[in-house]
């Protein structure tokens, strides 16, 4: 990504969530799959920012509307395809200096990102061993959740090493916050393993809301975009536009424009005292 220079102004659309034919079994042909579109647009913006005046700023809503056509109306063998055609689609506004695409297709995996939870257990004798039970309950809920299980058909158990039983690994991890609430008028009751009984139930929960909400945004009229994380088969393109035939983005930041679309974006927390969030649920639905 180039740097902004003074004058230029930055753009993102962020998770543009489509629905498209893409692929080539026949699954694919058939029937049209989720798609996620995160997109990057840099442009000069001096006149917008000399004159106060929206229409010389870059119309971003028409940008993402060409886009929409453009992905729901068409079929697709290939994400590097579909990702070179709006990439060329963009970078016919004559105002983009450049642009970056990337175009995920969503795969079903859920991914917790970020795991909340709040633990009373009277006094609280050594709260770093405390915390470390905690941290260990909620990889080993969230892993049991997500990943575990004992397959068996009427021969026996047919999971019988690691590579047939999936457990979490480290860089699935989620993010951890304890709050601990102390109490030392309480006798002291024993941390042990009561935070793995809601590990299930807050990730259900997280789920049930995204799902609710993704239908809503769905049958809006206006075509809301959630953040839901990435997931899939990745692409992403980029290009830029010589100004005056000069391609030496330097780091000269005085005076320069930042601008952010306002696209909607959605983080679910869930629960009081046990909150899990927010949640990758590429694909889901």
């Amino acid at each position: 990504m180039p740097q902004l220079q003074p004058g230029t102004a930055r753009i993102r659309v962020k998770n543009l969530c489509l629905r498209t034919f893409i692929g080539i079994n026949e699954d694919e042909i058939l029937n049209k799959q989720d798609v996620q579109i995160n997109l990057t647009i840099l442009y000069a913006a001096q006149e917008a920012v000399r004159d106060n005046d929206i229409d010389h700023a870059l119309n971003y809503r028409t940008i993402t509307k060409a886009i929409i056509a453009h992905v729901e109306g068409n079929r697709f063998a290939l994400l590097e395809r579909l990702t070179q055609e709006l990439l060329d689609l963009v970078m016919t506004n004559d105002s983009v200096l450049y642009a970056e695409v990337e175009v995920d297709k969503m795969n079903g995996k859920v991914t917790v990102k970020r795991f909340l939870l709040s633990h009373d257990c009277g006094l609280i004798i050594n709260p770093d061993g405390l915390k470390n039970q905690i941290e260990g309950n909620i990889i080993q809920g969230v892993s049991r959740t997500l990943l575990e299980e004992v397959k068996f058909d009427s021969t026996g158990i047919k999971t019988l090493d690691w590579s047939t039983y999936p457990i979490l690994r480290f860089p699935d991890v989620p993010e951890i916050d304890i709050v601990l609430i102390n109490r030392p008028e309480m006798p002291a009751l024993g941390g042990g393993e009561p935070s793995s009984a809601p590990i299930a139930a807050a990730i259900a929960i997280a789920i049930v809301v995204w799902l609710l909400h993704w239908l809503y945004l769905r049958s809006s009229k206006e075509r809301s975009f959630v953040r839901t994380g990435l997931g899939g088969t990745k692409v992403v393109l980029g290009r830029h536009t010589p100004v005056n035939g000069d391609t030496n983005w330097n780091d000269a930041m005085d005076g320069f424009v930042g601008q952010t679309a306002a696209i909607t974006s959605l983080e679910r927390r869930c629960g009081a005292v046990v909150g899990a969030g927010p949640f990758d649920l590429s694909g889901w639905a």
